[in-house]
């Protein structure tokens, strides 16, 4: 989020779709109506992938890959309560394509939102956590920006169907 937000206050982005921003003066909120869901991405045979969900306490020694956001966010004091520290967190991503080789490889699952990886035709399975983690989809843009012209039609369709 920090380096859409960066790029978005240098005008190199026009508009970024993030989760959960942080409230920052420079910046319109437009709130999207739906939600992600956070989880578990594995390998087909791993144990876990029996169960429907999969609870905190059951990650405790499970090799995880985090995303960087949420490792070293705020987020994660929310999701992983004062226990945090006591999972193995293995290694940490910024893009999902980096951390798929590694799950693929059987060196540790995954913690991502629920339609990242498209699993049809992998040996990739997602789980949902029990604690039904989601997070709000925000579409961030500069405070009085001049849009151009593609980009104003973007958002005029957005806002004619009801997600503005």
């Amino acid at each position: 989020a920090e380096h859409i937000m960066e790029k978005l206050a240098v005008g190199t982005l026009d508009i970024g779709i993030i989760l959960d921003p942080p409230a920052e003066k420079q910046f319109e909120y437009n709130k999207l109506p739906f939600q992600e869901t956070f989880g578990i991405l594995m390998r087909s045979d791993n144990p876990l992938c029996t169960k429907e969900s999969i609870s905190f306490s059951e990650l405790k020694n499970v090799p995880l890959l985090m995303p960087d956001q949420a490792h070293n966010g705020a987020a994660h004091i929310e999701w992983f309560h004062d226990s945090y520290e006591s999972y193995r967190i293995i290694a940490t991503y910024d893009l999902i394509g980096n951390a798929l080789y590694w799950a693929e490889e059987g060196f540790g699952v995954i913690f991502c939102l629920k339609d990242l990886v498209d699993t049809q035709g992998t040996d990739l399975v997602f789980r949902p956590v029990t604690s039904s983690i989601s997070a709000h989809v925000t579409m961030l843009t500069k405070k009085y920006q001049i849009f151009p012209k593609h980009i104003k039609l973007f958002m005029d369709i957005l806002k004619k169907r009801g997600n503005l």
